[in-house]
């Protein structure tokens, strides 16, 4: 089995100078899916639609997702909003049978794993 990491574009989202959100889709046994850009916003700041998120989800069949952006600013901890999405996140996953195995925050000088951090 794959570690969530794998799934994630640490590269990409690193050289980027504005948010990104990132959502990976998995199978239950997580073979890879498929991989969607839900937002790109401004330097601080992007606003991922839950319904989308889902709505993918949903098409690719995933039993699993594994979401990831970038703070840009630097900051590897995550925002009051970050945390509310996340809280989100789970709660829509959970209602229609959707894991949600991390979210990662990617920084220049490293990441932030909500699943490492006893928040998943």
């Amino acid at each position: 089995m794959k570690s969530a990491m794998s799934f994630v574009r640490f590269d990409e989202l690193r050289a980027l100078k504005t948010e990104r959100l990132d959502i990976a889709f998995l199978s239950q046994s997580q073979t890879f899916l498929g991989m969607h850009q839900v937002s790109q916003g401004q330097r601080d700041q992007a606003v991922p639609s839950l319904r989308l998120i889902f709505a993918e989800a949903l098409k690719h069949d995933a039993a699993a997702i594994i979401a990831s952006h970038n703070h840009p600013h630097g900051s590897v901890q995550p925002s009051p909003q970050d945390c509310r999405f996340t809280r989100k996140l789970l709660q829509l996953g959970a209602a229609l049978d959707i894991r949600v195995l991390d979210h990662f925050i990617v920084t220049r000088d490293g990441h932030y794993s909500f699943r490492e951090a006893g928040l998943l």
